[in-house]
């Protein structure tokens, strides 16, 4: 019964209450959808039971993150419309996975690793300062001496 009156009041509050479409609402991420997008539980007892699949902007055009359930965020309005809500960031720290998309290149500078396609990369120490063998150029390697005769497209080197 106490939980039917509070949903009944909050349903009178959100309905007497108006949004400030200019504001951004701190929230909790509640679930992340397979579309990537987000049902938040919002702070402000106006959004009810909440926002549902809300996508987000994280500011850097073909990145994507994962973020896991109970991450705080914060909502605010596109185009001044109720019906766009948008996670706009949140809390750092927050995501498991950061996924960047690009046709050109990436650079990464970190002392620990990097996972290019599913390939770890160690960074720190000695490994950073190795170079990058072309296609076609002669490599030894022990007693062993030859030519590189195929390459990755994942590596390139000026």
């Amino acid at each position: 019964m106490a939980d039917d009156i509070r949903k009944s009041l909050q349903e009178i509050i959100a309905d007497e209450a108006p949004i400030d479409l200019l504001a951004c609402y701190e929230g909790t991420v509640v679930q992340q959808r397979a579309d990537g997008t987000f049902d938040v539980k919002v702070d402000d007892v106006r959004f009810g039971a909440g926002l549902v699949g809300v996508p987000y902007r994280v500011g850097v055009p073909g990145m994507t993150c994962v973020v896991p359930k109970g991450a705080r965020c914060v909502v605010g309005f596109e185009n001044l419309r109720r019906d766009c809500p948008v996670v706009r960031m949140f809390e750092q720290g927050t995501p498991t996975k950061v996924k960047i998309e690009t046709v050109t290149e990436v650079e990464i500078k970190s002392a620990g690793k990097a996972i290019v396609d599913g390939a770890t990369i160690e960074l720190g120490g000695a490994l950073a300062l190795l170079g990058v063998a072309r296609q076609t150029d002669p490599v030894q390697a022990g007693p062993w001496a030859g030519t590189i005769t195929g390459a990755s497209l994942l590596v390139k080197s000026k």
